[in-house]
């Protein structure tokens, strides 16, 4: 005999009024009057804004709903161990509702007729609202969903969420016939409805179900009449009933893996050309871990060999080649075992320290003739103390008082008399300015001498023409 059940008038009544009552609380400007009403169906009678034909005829598919509940638990059952299971209500932090759900499951497989509807509520919740949105440091989290709806929606009441995904599956399966919903009369004289329905493919109503898993996670965005809460619920039920994860934590997982900058962090200046890069990786609870071999590291759009062993949450890594001095992003892209992934990108420059050589190495600063040559030597190391050759520096000598910037002469790394030259044994660079080849400089005029590469300034210094 295939498995029916039928609606108690009673209870739906009951249920009826309760729904009404809770929706009008939601919008009553005074939620405290209704809490001191006298409910009953003579007192909601006199609450003229509701109006429970509407809830009525929602709640025909109740019995439904209620056969589709088993259908669920089974295949929930039959994908998770025992030991799964009761690692989920551990994890989601509410076994009682966990016990119960499985308890009214096996009752109801075994009896349709008995009252009470089954329920699957122990993937949720499946975060805390109330956590830290990040942790300290972290670049761009994901957002955070609990499993009932965003609060504009319906709040984190996870039994709404059931509720929306049971409704979606009802409907498919009433509009196939694979559920048949009957509606008579109570035999009591009370002119309430009876509601009753009926399986007529047990196999195919389970394939339904599964199906609307599917199309639901694969859904980037809630769709009529599912919920943001909702379409996190089917994806949990998804992984565990078509994807065979048995994990509760990964199948509860719905953020990507956290990317916490160690070094450099955003907007960092680092003082070699081939920095040691390193972020912290993790995935938070409830978690399928970090995928080790999804793991990229880019500088500037370069790959960068990196590695990260299993169960460690933390790489180290060094670009192949030499950085130019100036302006870099670093990009990291990782996922988790369930295939999201999350990618961060963050800015940090490249700059050896700057040592001013004789004659510039003055406290007070320098002054010259016309007719003189200034020699500008300076030296370049990196935070080790090493001497680094970076052939694209300049040394740009420039009239402060200018706005426009058009009073200024460039040297460039090169040959001849006017360009700079880096002497690797001497461990400088050095370029010699002729005061009198500059056309602006008159007399008395002040001078800044910049060392600058890659967009950067690596110092300055005045110097001044004397009358």
């Amino acid at each position: 005999m295939p498995p029916r059940v039928e609606c108690e008038p009673r209870f739906l009544r009951g249920m009826l009024v309760s729904h009404a009552v809770a929706d009008y609380a939601q919008g009553s400007p005074s939620a405290g009057e209704l809490r001191d009403y006298k409910l009953g169906l003579a007192g909601v009678a006199e609450l003229d804004t509701l109006d429970l034909n509407t809830y009525q005829e929602r709640e025909r598919l109740w019995p439904a709903k209620a056969l589709l509940s088993p259908v669920a638990a089974e295949a929930v059952t039959e994908a998770v161990s025992p030991l799964g299971v009761l690692a989920w209500a551990g994890l989601t932090g509410v076994p009682e509702l966990v016990h119960l759900a499985i308890t009214a499951a096996a009752e109801w497989q075994a009896d349709p007729t008995a009252s009470g509807m089954p329920s699957l509520d122990f993937v949720t919740p499946l975060y805390d609202p109330d956590a830290p949105a990040q942790p300290p440091g972290a670049v761009e989290p994901p957002v955070v969903y609990t499993a009932g709806a965003a609060e504009e929606e319906s709040g984190a009441d996870p039994h709404v969420a059931c509720d929306e995904l049971y409704s979606l599956v009802v409907e498919r399966a009433v509009e196939s016939g694979l559920i048949v919903v009957t509606e008579g009369e109570a035999d009591d004289g009370s002119g309430l409805p009876v509601y009753g329905a009926t399986v007529t493919d047990q196999e195919a109503l389970t394939q339904l179900f599964g199906k609307v898993l599917a199309e639901l996670a694969a859904a980037n965005e809630p769709v009529e009449g599912i919920s943001r809460g909702a379409l996190t619920y089917a994806k949990a039920l998804d992984r565990v009933i078509n994807r065979g994860v048995a994990d509760p934590a990964a199948a509860a997982d719905m953020t990507a893996p956290y990317v916490v900058p160690l070094s450099p962090k955003p907007g960092d200046t680092l003082h070699y050309l081939r920095p040691e890069v390193s972020a912290e990786l993790f995935d938070p609870e409830p978690s399928s871990g970090v995928d080790p071999a999804s793991l990229s590291v880019l500088i500037d759009g370069v790959p960068v060999a990196a590695s990260l062993a299993d169960g460690a949450e933390a790489f180290t890594a060094r670009p192949a080649t030499a950085l130019t001095q100036g302006h870099h992003t670093i990009t990291v892209s990782i996922a988790d075992r369930m295939g999201q992934r999350k990618t961060v990108d963050w800015p940090f420059d490249v700059a050896l320290r700057l040592t001013w050589l004789p004659p510039l190495a003055t406290r007070a600063p320098l002054t010259c003739s016309l007719a003189e040559t200034v020699p500008v030597k300076f030296s370049l190391r990196d935070g080790d103390g090493a001497f680094g050759v970076d052939p694209t520096v300049v040394v740009r000598v420039y009239d402060p008082r200018d706005t426009t910037g058009k009073r200024a002469v460039v040297y460039s790394v090169g040959r001849g008399s006017s360009a700079i030259r880096i002497d690797a044994t001497e461990e400088l660079y050095i370029v010699n300015v002729k005061v009198r080849d500059i056309p602006w400089v008159t007399s008395g005029a002040p001078l800044t001498v910049s060392v600058e590469t890659g967009g950067l300034v690596l110092g300055e210094l005045p110097v001044f023409v004397r009358q």
